[in-house]
């Protein structure tokens, strides 16, 4: 887990840089700055970002954390009031830089059944089209954050160049580190490779 939290941190510094050599092109592509459900706009300088919400689905906590003491993770959710399983909310953001549309995260698709796969409608409700994404970010490569990015088996977003970070490329391509994984991960890998 701590070597994920890495290369999140390693994937958002690159997001960053990214985006800021974005901003120096010379199109527009209009924002649309308004929220409704299923999504949410907020601007951050220049940029609009639109929250797009994916699904819902539970997380059994001590499976995701498995060196937490499940009586210490029990006791801390129960004095917050948050039952188990933790209800998880899977969201991606689209970032209009009035130049290019970059996607963070593709959601989880079809992978974990009727409970998710809302990103494409949600991105068509908040009056974008998936052919129109030029980037798609992966922050890390868990499959709640990269299992939309071609849920059939095709791109969803055909004319996106997709990036990630190398960190996360090398970890997830190491054959030991999927042997390694829990079983709780291990069951996304293998759904992952059937898709």
């Amino acid at each position: 887990m701590v070597l994920s939290e890495t290369h999140t941190s390693v994937g958002i510094s690159c997001l960053v840089v990214f985006l800021a050599a974005l901003s120096c092109t010379a199109t527009t592509i209009p924002q649309i700055k308004t929220p409704a459900p299923g999504f949410f706009r907020l601007m951050l300088g220049d940029f609009e970002i639109t929250a797009l919400h994916d699904g819902t689905v539970p997380f059994n906590m001590d499976e995701i954390m498995p060196t937490v003491p499940k009586e210490e993770m029990i006791h801390a959710l129960h004095h917050e009031d948050i039952p188990l399983p933790v209800t998880g909310t899977i969201n991606a953001f689209l970032v209009n830089t009035n130049d290019h549309l970059v996607l963070i995260d593709t959601g989880v698709g079809i992978l974990f059944g009727n409970c998710c796969g809302l990103l494409q409608a949600n991105l068509l409700a908040a009056g974008y089209r998936p052919e129109q994404i030029d980037y798609v970010f992966l922050t890390h490569l868990h499959s709640d954050h990269e299992a939309g990015l071609a849920p059939h088996g095709t791109m969803a977003f055909p004319n996106a160049v997709v990036r990630t970070s190398q960190p996360e490329v090398d970890y997830w391509l190491d054959a030991a580190n999927r042997v390694n994984a829990t079983d709780y991960w291990k069951q996304f890998q293998v759904k992952q490779q059937a898709h």
